[in-house]
């Protein structure tokens, strides 16, 4: 299969303290002039920018010392020379593969620079990206059966190679154990490099380069053990894992293509170098993309509420977080699993939460009483205790409140959100009477959060998961509680069988949409209601997260939580022929 050689160089983004970001394509003086001119005009933020403390910051970002002059002086005393030196004559982009066909094969600048410069790839010498293999080509020929013409690119005669023969040999010489004998075997060693190597798989390794150096005890392997993993059977599957990868490591030793030699200029810059000239360069904690100042992909951070702190710490994860996240992520769901967590209930913030225990990141959290509201609410708070904290709590916004938000001439969400696709109508499923829960996406329920909060001086958001449980927890009886997620063997949650037969008569439709709707409910302590149906779900804190409030897990997947199955935060459930509402809360004044 024939493809193209050219290939877009992405670009290094280089985050400053003040949130300022210099986009950064070249390492030549002037290159660094047009990254400065970028932090002060494109990517810069309300604070201003001097020219002149951009270049400053960019070039000691760089190893340099003494500023911009300085790094001049690097430049051409050293930088050159060490480029003239090992043959390093024109940038590609010696990362990323030549063919977006095949999307599991993934791997970013970044996660390679975080292992070179923070991890255990110190030493490396030699990695393996795959950036010149032919993906498309090889799955046309194994998965599609088509003839089989080169499967490399081989624009340069060096890169001509059978992969196929040489898969046969090598499986011969060091075969894999138990199950790895396809029909076709080079048809293994590419899933192999796809999915336990190159891709962005945590499920195998915590990092996803491939060095040419021996596998050593360092070697992290992200196989997890969690409380339905027999102990034993995951050592062997462990073991197993280990010799497997061995014996990959020496397939890969003897084909050409795809690797790049690492060469370390300073303990700021590495250059990576291909064939016939071509390199690219890593810089320490350099970024892949520009920061998003937003908390979704349609939801603007003036529609977020303040006390909800995604936004906060998204923005310190980009600009100020010094770790090495993969490694961080990788401790996360190790504690999350040695805490008897399971694979169904693995948190969509587990490492924002293992950040926050470590005492890396400190969440802001702003506390309130309802006298300190400059407008009475129409929300209805109930005090209630979550966590050990007093949190108050409201009952389900009804498709009264949210429509009086809606139609507020003050606020201009309403007419950002016509403007945006793929958004299901809000009015649609809020026709019912005007006392029952209104059904919205995760976006709106955030940006009523916010309405309330700028209106009433209230510091308001939505439950998150773990607060959302316990006070259902409270609210139920015990054997009340035992929905999916707790309890796997049953089958359509405690409660409901007999109250879907007695509405048996009622269509899908009738039974979800119509004035007939209704949901068992359960009064809490405090005052709160707590509405439960199988079709009925409630949108929580976490991005997109939604739960069941019958199975007590995700809305479509309550066999496993909410924040391990989300939902796309523009959803309001009609498609489903669901409900999705939602609740606000806000901490409470310490007593």
């Amino acid at each position: 299969m024939q493809q193209s050689d050219k290939v877009c160089v992405a670009s290094r983004y280089i985050p400053f303290k003040k949130y300022h970001i210099a986009e950064l394509s070249d390492l030549s003086p002037e290159a660094i002039k047009s990254a400065a001119r970028t932090a002060r005009k494109k990517y810069n933020d309300r604070e201003e920018l001097k020219q002149s403390t951009a270049l400053n910051f960019i070039s000691k970002k760089l190893g340099a010392t003494g500023g911009f002059a300085g790094y001049s002086k690097l430049y051409q005393s050293e930088i050159k020379p060490f480029m003239d030196q090992y043959g390093l004559k024109h940038r590609e982009d010696l990362i990323k593969p030549r063919c977006e066909w095949c999307p599991s094969v993934n791997i970013s600048p970044a996660q390679i620079a975080d292992q070179l410069f923070l991890g255990h790839g110190k030493q490396v010498t030699r990695l393996f990206t795959g950036y010149d293999v032919d993906w498309a080509g090889i799955d046309a020929a194994f998965y599609k059966k088509q003839q089989r013409s080169s499967f490399m690119n081989i624009s340069n005669p060096i890169h001509r190679f059978d992969l196929v023969e040489q898969c046969n040999s090598l499986i011969r010489e060091h075969p894999f154990e138990e199950d790895w004998y396809p029909e076709h075997p080079a048809n293994e060693v590419i899933q192999m490099i796809r999915v336990h190597l190159i891709s962005d798989s945590r499920s195998t390794l915590a990092g996803t380069y491939f060095p040419e150096n021996e596998f050593t005890s360092e070697r992290v392997l992200a196989l997890y053990c969690d409380n339905t993993y027999a102990l034993e059977l995951h050592r062997e599957d462990r073991d197993r894992l280990l010799r497997n990868l061995e014996v990959f490591r020496k397939w890969m030793a003897a084909v050409p293509m795809g690797w790049v030699d690492v060469l370390r200029f300073n303990d700021n810059l590495i250059f990576l170098r291909g064939a016939d000239g071509a390199y690219d360069f890593l810089i320490r904690k350099a970024k892949d993309r520009p920061f998003v100042h937003q908390v979704g992909e349609n939801l603007k951070q003036k529609h977020t509420p303040k006390s909800n702190d995604a936004y906060h710490y998204n923005r310190w994860l980009y600009f100020e977080y010094d770790g090495w996240k993969e490694m961080d992520a990788h401790k996360a769901e190790e504690l999350h699993y040695a805490k008897g967590g399971t694979a169904k209930d693995y948190p969509q913030d587990a490492l924002k939460q293992y950040l926050i225990d470590q005492g890396v990141y400190t969440s802001p959290e702003k506390t309130a009483s309802p006298s300190d509201a400059y407008q009475q609410p129409t929300e209805d708070f109930h005090r209630l205790t979550l966590g050990g904290r007093g949190v108050y709590v409201s009952d389900l916004i009804s498709i009264d409140q949210f429509s009086e938000f809606m139609k507020d001439p003050q606020c201009d969400y309403r007419l950002e959100r016509e403007e945006v696709k793929n958004v299901e109508c809000w009015k649609s499923p809020n026709q019912n009477s005007s006392d029952l829960p209104a059904s919205v996406t995760w976006c709106d329920a955030n940006a009523y959060a916010a309405w309330v909060s700028q209106k009433c001086g209230l510091p308001v958001r939505l439950l998150k998961e773990s607060e959302y449980y316990e006070m259902y927890k409270q609210a139920a009886n015990p054997y009340q509680f035992k929905g999916w997620l707790y309890a796997p063997h049953c089958d359509i949650g405690p409660g409901l069988e007999g109250w879907i037969a007695e509405n048996s008569h009622l269509s899908e439709y009738e039974l979800t949409w119509n004035s007939t709707f209704r949901c068992e409910q359960v009064q809490h302590p405090g005052g709160v209601t707590i509405c439960r149906n199988y079709r009925f779900g409630e949108w929580i804190n976490e991005r997109g997260c939604v739960v069941n409030t019958a199975f007590l897990g995700s809305l479509v997947y309550p066999e496993l939580s909410a924040q391990r199955a989300y939902w796309s935060e523009t959803l309001t459930g009609e498609y489903k022929l669901m409900r999705i509402g939602f609740r606000l809360c806000y901490l409470a004044d310490a007593e």
